[in-house]
């Protein structure tokens, strides 16, 4: 936005939407959250929520413990959560074997400035590889419409190994991937990011506590500060 010359390098890469990608996309999607883009963009960063928010459908609250790092490359921060043997949940096992079985769980959350969000989530056999399991990437793109409201747009593609089962069978799954993760933005996510944006705004002074699976929101909400107030001075 502005009169600047738009720099091309900049655009996230969501390639893996294209039609000639190869992979099953879903339905390409969109909500309207009563809430400032940060809280949503935090909420997607912090992966830990996903075992108790979304339980059932995304995560177990058993499945809560994991390794998790950060990393930040210029106006990009990673957020990696590793879990093993753990139980699978709908969506996972769905795109995977679908057999409920327990495997290794890894979720890679990728936010690029100002609000662009991209998850790789795949779910592979107990001990085993990568490369032998099936997930998603999970497109998250947010446009700020006021100070506290957001238009979240999402769509997601299947990757991993080869789906076993014939068109109509695939066309179910991505219908069921589509239908799942609308319910878990919509009627899990929007609730208590909305209740967060009516807290802040009766109470302007409250000060967030910061916990470990907070360092991802923190990060980028400090490059998000620094970027502002230089766009500030220059237009002064």
């Amino acid at each position: 936005m502005g009169v600047s010359q738009p720099d091309l390098s900049l655009i996230p890469d969501y390639s893996f939407l294209d039609p000639d990608s190869g992979y099953q996309i879903s339905k390409r999607d969109h909500v309207t959250m009563r809430s400032n883009y940060r809280l949503v963009a935090n909420n997607l960063l912090d992966l830990s929520h996903a075992a108790y928010l979304h339980e059932g459908i995304l995560a177990y609250p058993e499945s809560v413990r994991a390794e998790i790092s950060v990393r930040e490359e210029g106006n990009y921060v990673y957020v990696e959560r590793n879990r093993t043997n753990v139980k699978p949940a709908l969506l996972p096992d769905l795109l995977f074997r679908g057999d409920g079985q327990p495997v290794d769980v890894m979720t890679v959350m990728r936010w690029s400035a100002p609000c662009h969000l991209m998850n790789d989530n795949m779910t592979f056999p107990v001990g085993g590889r990568i490369e032998e399991g099936a997930g998603l990437y999970g497109a998250h793109i947010l446009t700020p419409v006021t100070e506290t409201s957001t238009l979240y747009h999402f769509a997601a593609a299947r990757r991993g190994v080869p789906f076993e089962g014939d068109e109509q069978t695939a066309a179910e799954v991505r219908k069921k991937m589509s239908e799942l993760r609308r319910i878990a933005f919509e009627e899990q996510d929007e609730p208590i990011v909305e209740a967060q944006q009516r807290y802040l705004l009766k109470h302007p002074e409250a000060k967030p506590v910061l916990l470990k699976i907070d360092t991802g929101p923190a990060r980028c909400n400090r490059i998000l500060d620094k970027l502002i107030s230089a766009e500030t001075q220059h237009e002064q």
